[in-house]
């Protein structure tokens, strides 16, 4: 019989470019893609052995016969195996497939381990092909059996991607099916016209398919480094969990990308990116590398020392400059590692214990080093309850605003108040501000709190008089740098205190360190406007790295209020005292008050009265206080300072 092989060639051909551009990408280590790649090289072998037996059984006068036999029993063995190893395929794709489990696939592999030792010993039965006396290619009995099993195994296929079809994606179902479809209409053409190759054309077409949609190794990697991404961590770890192999995840996250993209520019930034994971992927312990997320990699180690050998090492090298575009710049990076053990479930609660331990690393500043364990994780399963929780009480009204009293060093008296927000939870108890308000920032909420503080103390002002009643000049209000990146902030200020009928003279708004730091245009156009409408500003925790002189002279503050720490440095060091004498004497030269901050005994209260200082603020006056508590307070002084204005009075009448 001649054949018909142009078919086959074509498909051998067109499967070999193929197999060779998916050799060219880094192979992925995982159960799937090493089984893909086992599954592909026996397409190439049955290919080639499909157009080898045809070309052997044509040539058969001048051919060993041995050979012809071993050439075709081989081909009809892999023909026979590929439906089978198509719902092995699937049962790794669908994350069903368990080492531990071999002897199920024993039971289903059992019709064709029986059918490959019948196939083997066909040499000398002749069961399924052999040769007449005139040398000609006959089948036999046994050969239609090869199509009964392809079709029960691709019935098998058919009826378990549909079983499992909630475990496979649309892009995987269909695929599969499709893969189904092309063997089916093979097979029967090849019955049907025993002359011409078919087989294989189905063959490469199905994997081209399978290769293009779902098993395509680039679509694993990272482009812009070159490392395997987010989905293929994924993958990975459901393979390790299969296989029920201990494992490490250590993630690095780069502190201050943001910053690093805004004084480098964003090609920087990205050149960061790419050394930090061409570095990673030198690192001297067996391991897999991943990029998380924008500014974060994931590296995966199989025992604690390579975990410990590589924490070791990053920190060592984030220790040093890295050149970004012939720029020596330092980085550093949190560090959260994981151990991966028989408590792991599944890769998603993996990458949620992640997701929950490196903001919490970031919170703790720079460098942080934090062990993903128990108490990591109840941690940050706090935080995630503060913040639903601070999201309900914004909602409903639950937050309070405490005032803390501001004295002023010329009239021995409280002039001010500071409004202060207190955030009390039944069951999560006092959660401070430190806490709360970044998360308030980070989430948007902290323009809708500052808000509901802004009509609180307006309302205050409006129902109690308290300017008028308590001799007070003002009360003084945080605006977080998220508010001034809304749109026409200073006209909702306004039109909110022209609203509750408050003088506007009467609020000062601080302005924190972050807020300082924003778009000086933005900023400067925003405190204009709300400075014509009467309103004062104060320059938030001067002294502590990210305020400067430039905000000072350059923006229309009246008040500089210096952060506590200026004043601890001051008492502890001589040359930290000459620092601090000299900013409150700029700043009054400048024609702005000051106000010190966290004075707490009556030692800095005296010395800070001794330099001239214009307010103070702190435990050793009044401790920040419920607004009732303030108000008796302030009635209080009302009560002594009327008692003492006699006696003043009659002190001046007699000098």
């Amino acid at each position: 019989m001649i054949y018909v092989i142009g078919y086959e060639v074509s498909a051998l051909i067109f499967l070999l470019v193929v197999t060779v551009h998916f050799l060219s990408k880094p192979q992925f280590p995982s159960v799937q893609n090493r089984y893909f790649l086992i599954f592909l090289i026996c397409g190439l072998l049955d290919i080639s052995l499909d157009i080898l037996g045809s070309i052997a059984i044509s040539y058969a006068h001048n051919l060993p016969i041995g050979l012809i036999y071993v050439v075709n029993t081989v081909f009809y063995a892999l023909q026979c195996a590929f439906p089978a190893m198509l719902l092995i395929y699937v049962w790794i794709l669908t994350g069903n497939f368990v080492f531990s489990d071999l002897w199920r696939l024993s039971l289903w592999l059992l019709p064709l381990i029986i059918g490959e030792i019948l196939l083997m010993g066909n040499y000398w039965t002749g069961w399924f092909f052999g040769f007449d006396d005139d040398g000609q290619y006959i089948r036999g009995l046994g050969y239609t059996l090869l199509y009964v099993a392809t079709g029960f195994y691709v019935a098998v296929t058919f009826i378990y991607i549909h079983v499992q079809k909630r475990k496979l994606s649309t892009t995987q179902y269909r695929t599969v099916l499709a893969f189904l479809l092309l063997v089916l209409t093979a097979l029967l053409l090849q019955y049907l016209f025993p002359h011409v190759l078919l087989t294989g054309v189905a063959i490469a077409l199905a994997f081209t398919m399978m290769y293009f949609t779902f098993q395509n190794p680039g679509e694993l990697l990272d482009a812009m480094t070159g490392v395997f991404n987010r989905s293929g961590m994924m993958l990975f770890i459901q393979d390790q969990l299969l296989k029920r192999q201990p494992f490490q995840v250590t993630v690095l996250a780069i502190d201050e990308m943001r910053k690093l993209n805004t004084l480098f520019g964003i090609p920087a930034g990205n050149e960061a990116i790419c050394r930090v994971a061409d570095y990673l992927q030198h690192v001297n312990v067996r391991s897999y590398i991943f990029r998380l997320a924008g500014d974060q990699f994931a590296v995966i180690t199989f025992s604690a020392e390579d975990c410990r050998l590589l924490r070791e090492e990053a920190q060592q090298r984030f220790s040093e400059p890295w050149s970004l575009l012939g720029v020596d710049v330092m980085l550093s990076c949190c560090i959260c590692y994981i151990d991966c053990d028989d408590n792991i479930e599944n890769e998603m609660q993996v990458l949620s214990h992640i997701e929950s331990a490196v903001p919490l690393a970031k919170s703790r500043g720079k460098g942080t080093v934090l062990e993903i364990d128990a108490s990591t994780l109840s941690q940050a399963q706090r935080e995630f309850s503060i913040e639903q929780e601070l999201r309900e009480a914004v909602e409903n009204d639950g937050l309070e605003v405490y005032l803390q009293p501001i004295y002023s060093m010329r009239e021995n008296r409280f002039t001010s108040a500071e409004a202060l927000l207190r955030f009390f939870h039944p069951t999560l108890g006092m959660i401070p501000p430190d806490q709360f308000i970044p998360m308030a920032e980070k989430s948007g909420l902290i323009v809708k709190i500052d808000e509901l503080v802004l009509q609180r103390v307006c309302r205050w002002l409006r129902e109690y008089d308290l300017c008028a009643a308590y001799g007070l000049d003002n009360i003084e209000i945080n605006l977080s740098a998220v508010d001034f990146l809304q749109d026409k902030l200073a006209e909702k200020v306004i039109a909110t205190i022209e609203k509750q009928r408050v003088d506007a003279q009467q609020l000062v708004f601080e302005i924190t360190e972050t807020a300082a730091t924003v778009s000086h245009q933005a900023l400067t156009r925003t405190m204009m406007k709300m400075c014509r409408r009467g309103v004062s500003f104060a320059l938030d925790d001067f002294g502590t790295g990210y305020a400067n002189i430039t905000q000072v002279v350059h923006l229309p503050f009246a008040l500089v209020k210096l952060d506590r720490s200026m004043l601890v440095s001051s008492m502890q060091s001589g040359s930290s005292a000459i620092v601090f004498e000299d900013t409150v004497s700029m700043i009054q030269h400048l024609g702005l008050k000051t106000v010190v901050e966290g004075v707490e005994t009556q030692e800095q209260a005296e010395m800070l009265r001794s330099l001239g200082v214009d307010y103070v603020q702190g435990y050793c006056f009044a401790r920040p206080q419920k607004f009732e508590d303030f108000l008796e307070l302030m009635e209080q002084q009302r009560a002594a300072l009327q008692a003492a204005e006699p006696q003043l009075l009659a002190g001046r009448a007699a000098e």
